[in-house]
């Protein structure tokens, strides 16, 4: 059921044309908040910007979309400015923007850890600078995407696992610095879920099978069952918590790794 907090409220998905974003753009837009999608791809924007009209049954003046890149600061203020009120105000923002890389260590080079914090920490500092000017005198929440590779070993997933665990950390420093303008600033941690982005790796049986070993609820999730969650963090109800990592992730983290996940034909 949505939450009657998030009724009329403004919020920003930076990166909300597929997967988790749209997941919870359409649940924040179901229960009757203004919401605006953000996404680098103009036609999959425009694609889910009208299906996620009709399949939420609501109003066009409540759905805004831009073509945007996120790991651009004058990108991300103009996206603010298209979801915030007229007086400049924002409930909150979920960068959700991000995404991995498949490379061994000793193949790995600089370029590699700089293009993934690029593509993964430095959207959530672009959000937070444009976020603070519309949320310090009303306060807001600030959500970032993390994942369950921030916290565990995965092979060839380096690069991507130490700018998740980047951005973890900055979220709790974030969350310390700007609690006393009663700005929240949390994260969700995924386990392994079944996105486009993930299109590939779900038909793989080897892949599948050994998050399903590892996973207590596994072996994968669904960008759904962010929504309420996501949408939750964002909410005025949850006023009270902030710097939390919170996990989605089916129990994945709540095991030890036992090594062996990789898709089909990789090896470190």
């Amino acid at each position: 059921m949505p939450l009657d907090s998030i009724r009329d409220g403004h919020y920003l998905i930076l990166g909300g044309s597929s997967g988790m974003g749209y997941a919870t753009a359409a649940y924040l837009l179901r229960a009757n908040a203004v919401v605006t999608i953000c996404g680098r791809d103009k036609a999959k924007l425009a694609s889910a910007h009208d299906r996620m009209l009709e399949e939420c049954g609501a109003e066009p003046d409540r759905l805004r979309s831009i073509a945007a890149d996120a790991t651009l600061p004058e990108a991300v203020e103009q996206s603010f400015d298209l979801a915030a009120r007229p007086d400049g105000t924002l409930d909150g923002v979920f960068v959700v923007a991000g995404a991995g890389a498949f490379m061994a260590v000793e193949e790995a080079g600089p370029e590699l850890i700089h293009e993934q914090i690029s593509i993964n920490l430095v959207p959530l500092v672009n959000a937070i600078r444009s976020a603070f000017p519309r949320m310090k005198e009303k306060g807001g929440s600030i959500l970032a995407m993390s994942s369950a590779a921030a916290l565990c070993s995965y092979p060839m997933l380096g690069a991507y696992g130490a700018a998740k665990a980047a951005v973890d950390h900055y979220v709790r420093v974030a969350a310390d610095e700007l609690g006393k303008y009663k700005i929240r600033v949390n994260a969700v941690r995924s386990g392994f879920t079944n996105t486009p982005v993930n299109g590939d790796l779900m038909t793989d049986e080897h892949y599948i099978g050994e998050f399903n070993k590892i996973t207590p609820l596994g072996p994968y999730g669904e960008p759904e069952e962010f929504g309420p969650v996501a949408s939750l963090l964002l909410s005025p109800d949850s006023s009270w918590i902030t710097g939390a990592i919170v996990p989605v992730d089916g129990g994945l983290t709540l095991r030890g790794y036992g090594g062996g996940i990789l898709p089909a034909g990789m090896t470190p």
